[in-house]
């Protein structure tokens, strides 16, 4: 009896205007060599720096977010972003 788990990147994928990326990975239960069992898990990331999303993941983004993108999503985001209340004196 040999079990072992096996993670295959099953896909990926650009969602919301190009501005997240999602990853689809599927996780084999292999016993003996025939798969028992098996799951998909997804992983998101939201636009940023290239170099601070997983090595596997960067080849999709280079071509995909660019700069003005991240620059549009970060003004996006600063607009979104609740005011802070400003409290006023009472006469």
């Amino acid at each position: 009896m040999s079990i072992k788990t096996i993670e295959t990147q099953d896909k990926v994928e650009f969602i919301n205007g190009s501005k997240w990326l999602q990853e689809r990975v599927r996780i084999d239960i292999v016993d003996n060599g025939e798969i028992v069992s098996s799951k998909y898990e997804r992983n998101t990331f939201e636009i940023q720096e290239i170099k601070k999303l997983p090595k596997r993941l960067q080849p999709y983004a280079e071509g995909v977010w660019t700069e003005k993108l991240i620059k549009e999503h970060n003004s996006e985001k600063e607009e979104t972003k609740p005011k802070a209340k400003t409290k006023t004196k009472k006469k």
